[in-house]
């Protein structure tokens, strides 16, 4: 391909030596010129073809040669064989470019020092700790109503399967007499002091709870 640049950018050309930066500008200037000659050889082969099926002045038609076809097959092969020369010319130009270029031959290269990283003395050698997850007070209340109705659930699972004995039935000076019924009507007093030591153990109860 005849595109410009041939082998390097102008930034990098810089950086190569006075020869073979010669060398390339020659390489761009003959891509140039060929890349020229080939817009303007175009007409003419689409001239020399149209003219080929012609006819002279008086009408005849012209004598076609088979040597015209001979020679036509060996410029062919000859322009082909000179692609294929420029074409590993130019591969070959381009590794000596690429070759000259690398940062390797440059006068500073061994001047730029690369420092090895050095922990600080408090770096934290372990493993990295996970960041904690804080709720909001309206996830927290969700997530202690969840795990209370949870708990709830398994009590009474465990209640109906028989595990565990039923609650005693919570009783009031208020409620007492409708849910004892005929042991309240038999003894009230025993009954009332019954209830009286049930709601002190609930009071007492609470009040440990929010300490």
């Amino acid at each position: 391909d005849n595109t410009i640049p041939a082998v390097l950018e102008w930034w990098d050309v810089e950086l190569l030596p006075v020869r073979l930066r010669k060398e390339v500008a020659a390489r761009e200037g003959r891509d140039m010129i060929a890349k020229a000659r080939g817009s303007g050889s175009a007409g003419k082969k689409k001239k020399k073809n149209t003219q080929k099926d012609g006819h002279d002045d008086d009408g005849t038609p012209m004598e076609t040669e088979s040597t015209n076809d001979e020679n036509d097959d060996t410029s062919a092969k000859k322009d082909n064989e000179d692609e294929d020369d420029e074409e590993a010319e130019r591969r070959n130009l381009e590794e000596r470019c690429y070759h000259a270029a690398s940062a390797t031959n440059s006068k500073t290269y061994k001047l730029v020092q690369h420092i090895v990283p050095i922990k600080p003395p408090n770096a934290p050698t372990g493993p990295p700790k996970q960041p904690t997850l804080h709720l909001t007070k309206k996830e927290m209340k969700r997530q202690r109503k969840l795990r209370r109705a949870e708990k709830q659930r398994e009590l009474q699972d465990m209640q109906a399967a028989g595990l565990l004995p039923p609650p005693e039935p919570r009783l009031t000076l208020s409620n007492f007499m409708r849910v004892l019924g005929d042991q309240a009507v038999m003894d009230p007093s025993q009954m009332e002091q019954k209830v009286t030591e049930q709601i002190q153990a609930r009071k007492i109860k609470h009040e440990r709870m929010n300490d």
